[in-house]
């Protein structure tokens, strides 16, 4: 299935607030799978949708990506900095729906939803887990914060948030350990929607990541999140510090950040490792280049996935459209980059009379391209324009 992006229309409106329609239509909408990943102040939650709203481009069945802040960590005022990266991605995203470049993620959606629990119940949790559950019910305590500041904040461990979850009640150990009248009350405050999720990412062995999640998320009045296509391939920090690009995915490095240059003045600038994808393509790439076009039908494809933060660029040589570290661009292709870099080239210049003659070995002509397209109406040809 290959991912479409909303309307023009939508595309072009900036985003100033997130959409508060999602806390009643989410569920609707999307059905939670598992999370797949975690950064410094976000989850990635796969779903899948519900239904098909052509005007965003969803259809019915797709996965999607959810990036969702972590309350805990960037609270409320950092998690409402999500509107500065929905709005980058939806401007990369206006690249894809323009038929100019496909390597980003498309953008499908910012909001502020209770995902895990429903609006206003978990307000002041800590407070009501100290004064609401009986004194029998004998919770840890954080161990940090009572070093730091000599004070015991309560801890529930996810043993008991399984149990208020998974209908447990058989555990002779477990009421042995706190009693039925603390795991009666457990149960009735801990009550989770969609907690297969967090179950699935935290077992009951763990400590208390899911509390100190709820506690987190609750604690910024339900998290930011930002809906997106969700990429199926590596990221260069788990293909390794050797892995070498092929050409095709040099060139399409070079062709997703002149793109960015051309069209909004800037580079993205978090260029970790763990930010770029390798993917599998669907289906061949066709590039459309001033006059040329290339033709690339390989196994591999490049996608920047974290687009948090920009850098000013203006474009000088080669080298500005390199944007992954030198262990990854093999000696043949850094003596190309080194050359190139040698001579002035507007960037139009660049791209559509130099490059083409570089991937000369992957030019073909119009009628080729017509032919294509018809035996595979999937393709879609990105021009440089």
């Amino acid at each position: 299935m290959l991912a479409k992006p909303p309307s023009v229309k939508i595309l072009m409106k900036e985003i100033l607030n997130p959409d508060s329609k999602c806390d009643k239509n989410f569920d609707n909408m999307f059905e939670l799978i598992s999370i797949f990943g975690e950064g410094g102040g976000s989850y990635l939650i796969e779903a899948k949708s519900n239904k098909t709203v052509p005007s965003l481009g969803i259809v019915v069945n797709q996965s999607v990506a959810i990036k969702l802040c972590k309350g805990d960590i960037l609270d409320i005022v950092g998690c409402n900095e999500y509107v500065k990266e929905a709005n980058i991605m939806r401007k990369t995203t206006l690249l894809n729906a323009n038929g100019i470049c496909y390597n980003f993620p498309i953008y499908y959606m910012y909001g502020k939803c209770c995902m895990f629990y429903r609006k206003g119940q978990f307000n002041n949790i800590e407070n009501n887990v100290k004064t609401r559950l009986s004194p029998v019910c004998d919770l840890p305590y954080d161990s940090i914060m009572y070093n730091l500041y000599g004070t015991k904040e309560l801890l529930v461990p996810d043993l008991l948030i399984h149990y208020a979850n998974d209908d447990m009640d058989k555990h002779q150990k477990l009421k042995n350990m706190y009693g039925k009248t603390c795991l009666n009350e457990i149960k009735s405050m801990f009550q989770l929607d969609n907690f297969k999720v967090l179950g699935k990412k935290w077992d009951s062995q763990s400590n208390s990541k899911i509390y100190e999640f709820i506690v987190g998320d609750s604690d910024v009045n339900c998290g930011n999140y930002i809906i997106m296509s969700k990429i199926e391939g590596l990221s260069l920090d788990k293909l390794g510090l050797g892995y070498s690009f092929g050409s095709d995915l040099v060139f399409e490095m070079m062709y997703s950040n002149a793109c960015l240059i051309k069209y909004y003045g800037f580079v993205l600038g978090d260029r970790h490792d763990d930010n770029v994808i390798i993917a599998n393509p669907v289906v061949p790439r066709i590039y459309k280049l001033g006059s040329y076009y290339l033709y690339f039908n390989t196994r591999t494809m490049y996608y920047s996935i974290d687009l948090q933060a920009v850098t000013d660029k203006k474009f000088n040589n080669i080298k500005d459209l390199i944007t992954v570290g030198p262990n990854h661009i093999n000696n043949e292709m850094k003596k190309i980059i080194d050359t190139l870099s040698q001579s002035n080239y507007t960037l139009n210049q660049f791209m559509t009379e130099i490059i083409p003659v570089v991937y000369k070995n992957y030019q073909i002509t119009h009628d080729q391209v017509i032919k294509i397209l018809l035996e595979d109406p999937r393709i879609r040809v990105a021009e440089y324009k």
